[in-house]
């Protein structure tokens, strides 16, 4: 099973400058019957943990180190 979302982020550089970053994540399920059992929405999941790295990964440089 693999899957893939977008994901558009507004967040504040390090320097205060707003940045809008877009991203696309790929995830392949390598144990499909862990993914249903043991989390409750494996998709959404995989979405906000994403979303919180690239939102930590943005606040960690400067516009001019993003672009």
């Amino acid at each position: 099973m693999c899957f893939y979302f977008k994901l558009m982020k507004e967040k504040i550089s390090e320097d205060n400058v707003p940045a809008t970053v877009d991203a696309i994540v790929y995830f392949y399920v390598q144990q499909p019957t862990l993914a249903v059992l043991k989390v409750q929405d494996y998709k959404m999941a995989t979405h906000l943990g994403a979303q919180s790295i690239l939102r930590d990964m943005i606040g960690k440089f400067t516009l001019d180190q993003l672009f």
